[in-house]
């Protein structure tokens, strides 16, 4: 009995989703961005400055402060993030689940599918 138990748990605790990290695509990240959550561009200045989705925040992944400020934004509140083409965003979210976000969004394909590439 005291195994069924054990096992039991064990499945239970398998079937749990408990990433916050949520890759998707350009019409459900468009639905959220109705939502107005914090938006981080983590792509370089150079590049965001060359062209960003409206009301995005960039905080560039390879910086050396990046660190610092991530951890400066609320880990309460959803977070949408992208970058190029998903890699950073996707390195990114994995920090900020690391730190304790409760909600990331990391949008596939990044600001190319974005842009419709």
């Amino acid at each position: 009995m005291k195994h069924l138990f054990l096992l039991s748990l064990f499945f239970i605790a398998c079937s749990q989703n408990t990433t916050p990290i949520e890759l998707v695509d350009k019409p459900a990240f468009e639905k959220l961005l109705s939502k107005s959550p914090l938006l981080l561009d983590v792509r370089t200045p150079l590049e965001f400055n060359s062209g960003a989705i409206e009301g995005a925040v960039n905080v560039d992944y390879n910086a050396p402060d990046f660190m610092e400020k991530i951890v400066a934004y609320s880990k309460d509140q959803p977070v949408l993030v992208y970058c190029g083409s998903g890699v950073r965003s996707g390195l990114a979210a994995k920090v900020m689940d690391s730190l304790g976000f409760v909600k990331i969004y990391d949008l596939q394909g990044g600001y190319l599918k974005w842009q419709g590439y």
